[in-house]
């Protein structure tokens, strides 16, 4: 995906969206016991998420532009399952890269093309698109605590299990991810161009649309242009989300 020719790296994208989907789809064949039957089985629907984090490495790459390797991602993040799991690892991926104070302008970028072609399903109905097919499967059961009461902070990083057919999940991770990436410090062009969306793509999303107001209160006081577009979504918040901001007015 890395390849300095684009439609190598077009191809390489494909290449490893298809074996993410196929490696999904062979993980979650059930695991048939001695003591079951073939109709006692319970089949368990895991996303090969480790496979996936090196796609998503790969896109937002700190030296190379994602628009050739995404161009060829949409189809995948059409697939319900595909992009929840991607938005979770890209939440994970920014908070990794913050806490390393190793964020390029390149990776801010690849940042915000990802998720500016996220298209968000508005309603349960519309979350029918899966890597198998999610009848197949029942609900994973809950996982046995240890005698700490949380599992290994190893186990966590090497797999994520996640439930993508409810739409509060998905925003969810949508929230999670937006989140990570709005707390990194971004480039002008790129806050005027959030700003310019954060009404219409973001914030009827999220999970708690008033968790911008720190965002939003930074960009205001960034002075000029932004602080109007800022003062926009603001407003926002205070008349569509119920924000209490008695400050705004005298803004």
């Amino acid at each position: 995906m890395l390849h300095a020719n684009e439609g190598v790296q077009r191809a390489a994208t494909v290449a490893l969206c298809d074996i993410v989907k196929a490696e999904t789809a062979a993980r979650s064949r059930p695991k048939r016991r001695k003591s079951q039957s073939q109709q006692q089985q319970q089949r368990q629907y895991q996303f090969a998420v480790f496979t996936l984090r090196r796609v998503v490495l790969s896109l937002l790459d700190d030296t190379l532009s994602t628009g050739p390797q995404l161009d060829s991602a949409l189809k995948f993040l059409e697939l319900d399952d595909f992009r929840f799991s991607l938005l979770r690892t890209m939440e994970l991926v920014i908070r990794e890269k913050a806490e390393s104070k190793d964020v390029t302008p390149c990776f801010i970028d690849n940042c915000f093309a990802i998720l500016k072609a996220v298209v968000m399903p508005k309603m349960d109905a519309q979350i029918t698109s899966f890597c198998v097919d999610m009848a197949d499967f029942a609900p994973e059961p809950p996982r046995k605590k240890s005698n700490t009461g949380e599992r290994s902070e190893e186990k966590q990083k090497k797999e994520f299990y996640g439930d993508p057919a409810g739409l509060a999940a998905h925003r969810r991770v949508f929230s999670g991810a937006w989140q990570a990436f709005l707390h990194l410090s971004l480039p002008t062009s790129i806050l005027i161009r959030v700003l310019n969306n954060i009404h219409t793509n973001v914030m009827p999303h999220m999970v708690n649309p008033k968790l911008l107001i720190d965002f939003l209160t930074d960009a205001y006081d960034a002075g000029g242009a932004i602080s109007l577009l800022a003062l926009n979504g603001l407003f926002l918040l205070i008349h569509k989300y119920n924000l209490d901001y008695p400050d705004f007015y005298d803004k």
